[in-house]
């Protein structure tokens, strides 16, 4: 009988080996994970903040070319308006004239 006990003890005890093993495996993989994790989320910030500059310098560029060209337009349209009011301002001065006075 006591030597049954004292195998049963035994069997705890290593059972208790195992157990305790197991346990530290658990937080050895846990704390791994983890750590792989906040890698992961490392990289992909990187990754984002890296794409997300690249997108807002091209918006900035289109935005800063589009600019350009509208200022462009804006300008051979205000020189066209100065050009047919340096040609016209006589008849265009003497029609608002003819309008006024006929009210």
């Amino acid at each position: 009988m006591e030597e049954v006990i004292q195998k049963l003890s035994e069997i705890e005890t290593t059972a208790q080996k195992i157990m305790n093993d197991a346990e530290q495996q658990k937080q050895a993989l846990a704390e791994n994970l983890k750590k792989r994790i906040q890698d992961y989320d490392e990289a992909t910030e990187t990754e984002s903040s890296a794409k997300i500059a690249q997108i807002r310098k091209n918006l900035e560029d289109s935005k800063e070319s589009q600019l350009a060209d509208l200022n462009q337009k804006t300008a051979h349209i205000m020189a066209g308006l100065d050009d047919y009011y340096a040609k016209n301002h006589q008849k265009l001065a003497q029609d608002i004239f003819k309008k006024i006075t006929q009210i």
